[in-house]
């Protein structure tokens, strides 16, 4: 399966992320960057610095990428 991963650059996304690779799925990630990090999402993973409230360019990465589902982690907090 194809999802994207929604916050996928944060804590809990990227680690999300991880085990979607391992377990055999293709995944992108979509993340602001507000509170997350690049470093965090694998090279190997398109990638999207957006805004989710942003609707056309969302718009456009579906088209684009064709996924099968998506994985809500993005938020505004910072985990200390």
């Amino acid at each position: 399966m194809k999802i994207i991963v929604v916050g996928g650059a944060g804590y809990i996304g990227s680690h999300a992320v991880k085990q979607l690779i391992e377990n055999g799925d293709e995944v992108v990630v979509i993340d602001s960057l507000e509170t997350g990090h690049r470093e965090s999402v694998p090279n190997s993973v398109p990638f999207y610095q957006v805004d989710i409230r942003n609707k056309e360019t969302l718009k456009t990465i579906f088209e684009k990428e064709q996924v099968d589902g998506v994985i809500h982690f993005a938020a505004n907090s910072l985990v200390g």
